[in-house]
């Protein structure tokens, strides 16, 4: 476990930086280190986010919303970058996701995931959702990509489903 930074750890940092001539640099280590520093920084990073990316809010089953967060737990992975890659393999044709069969099985619990996307990634794939409808044969949605390529990267199933192959 790494342990934590301390203040004067970024202030030495700073001084070093002065010394080196990048005195823009040292400012912003400093601000970073005084008071409330660090609710700046993540102020101003969750803005940044927040312009530039959305929530896609996924429908499914209780259950499988606790597999999909323990399984990316498991393998250190964001879920909005799993579900990121499966829209790059769409758009890049390397992917389809299978058709989906809409029914509850026994005992659903409706729940919702939350994934954040950038907001240029969605625009392309919503893009290419109808003439992805029509060469599949069946409706394709940013919610049946996203599950569906979770589901596979993660080896899970649907809720009362067999596994689905990716051929």
């Amino acid at each position: 476990m790494r342990r934590p930074i301390r203040p004067e750890e970024l202030t030495a940092v700073a001084q070093q930086l002065d010394k080196d001539g990048h005195k823009e640099s040292a400012a912003l280590i400093r601000e970073v280190a005084g008071p409330d520093g660090w609710k700046r920084l993540r102020a101003s990073y969750l803005s940044d986010i927040a312009e530039t990316s959305s929530n896609l809010p996924l429908t499914m089953d209780e259950s499988l919303k606790f597999k999909l967060r323990a399984e990316a737990l498991r393998m250190n992975v964001s879920l909005s970058a799993v579900v990121a890659e499966g829209y790059q393999a769409v758009l890049h044709g390397e992917w389809m996701p299978p058709r989906v069969q809409r029914s509850s099985p026994a005992g659903y619990v409706k729940s919702v995931l939350n994934v954040r996307l950038d907001n240029g990634l969605r625009e392309r794939v919503r893009h290419l959702l109808p003439s992805l409808t029509e060469s599949a044969g069946y409706r394709v949605t940013e919610s049946s990509i996203a599950v569906s390529w979770m589901l596979e990267e993660f080896g899970l199933e649907r809720s009362g489903q067999s596994a689905q192959s990716s051929e």
